[in-house]
């Protein structure tokens, strides 16, 4: 077996799958464009982390069993025309978290109140699940 085979195999070991479906296009890339290898290591390494970024995120959506998934551009500002567009985009970035900004999102689903605080530190989520009783909240904290 040659050199490059054990490098594929050892990226399946690894579980570095993204980089083990790019890598003959960087190579070939370093050949043609003189890329320096630190450059394309760094570049391979950059791919794979947004690759696993981005599936992790797609099980916890699923794992969550969300009845459907829907994204800031899905959103129909028709609905809403008084929402400011930029501001929602400008909260997408999660800018305020860099500033030290709380946020907080009330909104009701499927009848039920819901508190969304989001600070550097944590996100917090409040249910309140029926009128009444001592314990109908739901208070559910995540560390980040």
């Amino acid at each position: 077996m040659s050199m490059y085979t054990d490098l594929i195999d050892n990226l399946e070991i690894l579980k570095l799958d993204n980089i083990k479906n790019i890598l003959p296009r960087y190579l070939d890339e370093m050949k043609d464009k003189n890329i320096s290898f630190t450059e394309m290591l760094y570049d391979l390494t950059r791919e794979e982390i947004k690759y696993q970024t981005e599936r992790a995120a797609k099980v916890n959506i699923k794992v969550s069993a969300f009845p459907f998934e829907k994204t800031l551009d899905d959103f129909d500002f028709s609905y809403k025309p008084n929402i400011d567009r930029a501001e929602l985009y400008d909260l997408e970035t999660l800018r305020f978290m860099e500033k030290k900004y709380i946020f907080l999102l009330t909104f009701t689903f499927n009848l039920i109140p819901v508190t969304i605080v989001i600070t550097k530190k944590y996100i917090i989520i409040c249910l309140k699940l029926n009128k009444g009783g001592p314990d109908s909240s739901v208070t559910i904290f995540f560390r980040m």
